[in-house]
């Protein structure tokens, strides 16, 4: 995929639990991006009320551009969840089917993230022929690494693939 074309894209999923974190992520992730560039902000969420909502918007820069999608309640009945790992998780895997068929490219960021640079490094970056970008996990390095993917031999891929995390936080995995 080329760089940036259209809007900024953040894409992020959250439940209940994790409307203040979204809001400071939104918010952090607004602020520190150049002024010039446009951005969209879409959600994802189940159980969000509309107060809920409204606490988000209203902690957002004026012309914050935020978008709500309403997920089906039972979309990931069947998937496991552990911890804190919630349904919310599974949402990153199925970004084509909730953002706009206009968008072609976005950040996921999760909502327990703080951004304290201008996204515009990574919306810029050129990726490509790869469908992502992901930074390494600091403590699990390889798919074969303890805590890493088990299976991963089952699922084809070489023991130095390397590994990222995608849901689960770092005190859960130890």
């Amino acid at each position: 995929m080329s760089p940036k074309t259209g809007p900024l894209v953040i894409a992020a999923a959250a439940d209940r639990e994790y409307v203040l974190p979204l809001a400071v992520m939104l918010r952090s992730a607004l602020v520190n991006t150049a002024a010039s560039e446009t951005v969209e902000a879409y959600v994802v969420g189940n159980d969000l009320t509309d107060d809920d909502r409204e606490k988000v918007a209203a902690s957002l820069p004026p012309g914050a551009r935020l978008h709500w999608i309403v997920s089906a309640a039972e979309e990931f009945d069947a998937l496991p969840t552990w911890g804190r790992m919630s349904h919310t998780t599974y949402h990153k895997l199925t970004l084509r089917d909730w953002l706009p068929a206009s968008v072609k490219r976005a950040i996921w960021l999760d909502a327990d993230m703080v951004v304290l640079g201008d996204l515009n490094q990574i919306w810029h970056l050129d990726l490509g022929e790869n469908i992502l970008a992901a930074c390494p996990d600091p403590l699990i390095r390889f798919v074969s690494s303890r805590l890493g993917v088990t299976g991963f031999r089952e699922l084809g891929l070489p023991a130095e693939a390397p590994y990222f995390n995608a849901g689960t936080r770092s005190e859960e995995r130890r």
